[in-house]
């Protein structure tokens, strides 16, 4: 009977081994899979839609081009004519014959390959503007969620030590050397920590997401594999816009609309002037038979296309208009945030060559006073907070870094994925320990 059971205990034993996976498997499927800037840029723009439609604008615009390049069709038109003698005697059925063919002059045929041509650089320069506003977005987005991951692991680290602080003087109200006061308000601390710790965690699960959604191929709940560098590209305001009145595509676009409107009133002054057309004709009758070749000119008496001269003039003063303001908004844009980001720059340096030292010097002497019962537990929490609004400043100070890069990066005066000119200072976290340096640490 025993001998039974231990076959029945054995074989369920078994059974739940085969069935049950390895441990590293479950640990594989709980953590997310890290991911570089580069991989997760890639899969967004590799299938997202508005590139795609302008690629399709720009395969038609092409279409176009090439249809204005080739000379119009001619005309060809068959008949049969039925001839009959006037007594009747004779009835006969003859074939005809004619070929019409419009022969374009050079002062139309140019002009309009023009305006196609026009076209095509108008609608390439949109694809490159979609896909650096689309780069721009996600590089946005990956600034935040490198952001909300390093706040999670300050908030993490701050909710460690505040609950090892829990335990301590848990162990110290049991044996009477602390009052219960203070077991209660390192339990609301802990609480407080926990509270702001699901916010940021939810924060970063939600770029995450939006990511992932962007791509269509990547999890909803992957890690990015670097931190925020702590330095960016500095130059002088007059480069920088210099640069992006050479690359901005929405200029580039502007400009070919120029382009299009001048052909466009080329094209227009050549459709008042006369057109040829050329016409071959061969037909017969009961006794003869006839060849013919003639040559038409159509005379502008009374339209001579003044409205559409005008319309195209005044298209070509508005396309004039809308690219001379654009470039004096774009140099304020570029300018503004040039400003913006030598006062981020200067205030992260100042927090990371001051107030971050000092704070994190006040929290090690804290941490080991209070080990030590030489410092009251009020002044501990205190000090904690202090470290911890100094370090979350410090990471909003290159999270600002990082997103007016990818503004000038999205007006076109700094290229993309310039790797940063000044010496990078590598960050804390909240424990004090410092991460190792990585290459991928700086936003490629």
């Amino acid at each position: 009977m025993n001998m039974t059971r231990l076959h029945v205990v054995f074989l369920v034993v078994t059974t739940v081994a085969m069935l049950r996976p390895p441990a590293a498997t479950w640990a594989a499927e709980k953590e997310p899979p890290p991911l570089t800037a580069e991989e997760v840029e890639a899969a967004v723009m590799s299938a997202f839609p508005e590139i795609q439609a302008a690629q399709a604008a720009v395969a038609a615009a092409e279409g176009e081009l090439k249809a204005a390049r080739l000379l119009p069709d001619p005309f060809l038109e068959l008949g049969r004519v039925r001839n009959a003698a006037r007594d009747g005697s004779r009835v006969e059925s003859e074939p005809t014959r004619a070929l019409e063919w419009e022969l374009p002059l050079p002062w139309s045929y140019r002009p309009g390959k023009a305006v196609a041509a026009a076209n095509v650089a108008a609608v390439r320069a949109e694809l490159a503007g979609t896909e650096l506003a689309v780069r721009a977005r996600v590089r946005r987005l990956l600034v935040e969620l490198a952001a909300a991951q390093e706040r999670v692991e300050l908030l993490a680290a701050q909710r460690a030590t505040i609950k090892k602080a829990a335990d301590l003087i848990s162990l110290r109200v049991e044996k009477g050397e602390s009052r219960e006061l203070e077991r209660l308000r390192v339990t609301v601390e802990v609480e407080r920590i926990e509270r702001e710790l699901a916010l940021a965690s939810g924060e970063a699960s939600a770029l995450a997401a939006t990511l992932a959604r962007l791509s269509g191929s990547l999890p909803p709940d992957f890690r990015l594999a670097f931190r925020l560098g702590s330095s960016v590209p500095e130059a002088e305001a007059p480069q920088l816009v210099e640069r992006a009145l050479a690359t901005n595509p929405l200029l580039a676009r502007q400009r070919a609309d120029v382009e299009r409107a001048l052909a466009a009133v080329a094209l227009a002054r050549g459709l008042r002037s006369p057109s040829l057309a050329s016409r071959a004709e061969e037909s017969s009758d009961l006794e003869n038979r006839s060849r013919s070749f003639s040559i038409g000119l159509r005379l502008p008496l009374w339209n001579a296309n003044r409205g559409g001269i005008a319309a195209a003039k005044a298209r070509l003063r508005q396309a004039q208009a809308n690219l001379e303001a654009t470039q004096r908004e774009l140099s304020a844009l570029v300018a503004s945030a040039t400003r913006r980001l030598r006062a981020a720059l200067a205030a992260a340096r100042r927090l990371q060559d001051t107030a971050l030292p000092a704070a994190k010097a006040a929290q090690d002497i804290a941490d080991f006073s209070l080990r030590q019962g030489e410092i009251a537990l009020t002044d501990f929490l205190d000090t904690r907070r202090a470290f911890l609004v100094v370090a979350l400043e410090e990471l909003e100070a290159r999270r600002q870094l990082h997103l007016l890069r990818t503004e000038l990066e999205a007006l076109g005066a700094l290229p993309i994925g310039v790797q940063a000119a000044l010496p990078t200072t590598t960050p804390q976290t909240a424990s004090g320990h410092t991460p190792a340096a990585s290459p991928t640490e700086v936003l490629p």
